[in-house]
């Protein structure tokens, strides 16, 4: 166990604004060789979370970019379980604008795929959904919006649990492995 450390409250210059920033990354984990975790034997509370080490990816494969729409991604960690068994769930919402058939494509193939996310927080900090024991998974609905109003574009929701938060600090693979 490690001990606990004093937990501050801001002083002003923290930049503390809520939500996600418009780019986010995804991998299928059948396209990564190894998944990185936290620090076997963590000597500080940061070593319970962080990543520091990044994915390796299998020859001709990395992490794709996703656009999401200004101020509609978030991500929401509710703790769950019994007493003695607590875990989390995490759960990133987010809407993507356009019908077009790649689009559509990508939403279909990735219903049934499972994936490790990489997602930048407002302050520039990357949350991690999806581990090398609980994949994240992608569920999405499609909206049309109506003539006068409304989205037009996915709704996206990705969803995992864990036994932790899990917060990336390495390079996020965005060239292809080799």
């Amino acid at each position: 166990m490690v001990d606990y450390s004093d937990i501050d409250g801001p002083n002003g210059t923290e930049n503390n604004m809520g939500g996600t920033a418009q780019i986010f990354y995804i991998a299928a984990v059948r396209d990564i060789l190894t998944i990185q975790k936290p620090v076997a034997v963590p000597t500080t509370l940061d070593d319970y979370v962080e990543i520091t080490t990044a994915h390796v990816m299998k020859t001709g494969k990395k992490f794709t970019k996703v656009y999401s729409t200004m101020d509609t991604g978030e991500i929401d960690d509710e703790m769950q379980g019994d007493r003695d068994a607590r875990s989390l769930k995490s759960t990133f919402k987010f809407r993507t604008p356009g019908q077009n058939s790649e689009l559509l494509g990508f939403m279909t193939q990735a219903k049934n795929d499972r994936f490790i996310v990489l997602v930048p927080l407002a302050d520039g900090k990357l949350r991690q959904l999806g581990s090398e024991q609980f994949y994240a998974e992608m569920a999405g609905k499609l909206m049309t919006g109506k003539n006068s109003s409304g989205y037009r574009g996915i709704e996206g929701e990705i969803t995992c649990f864990g036994p932790a938060y899990l917060v990336y600090t390495a390079a996020i693979p965005l060239a292809p492995g080799v």
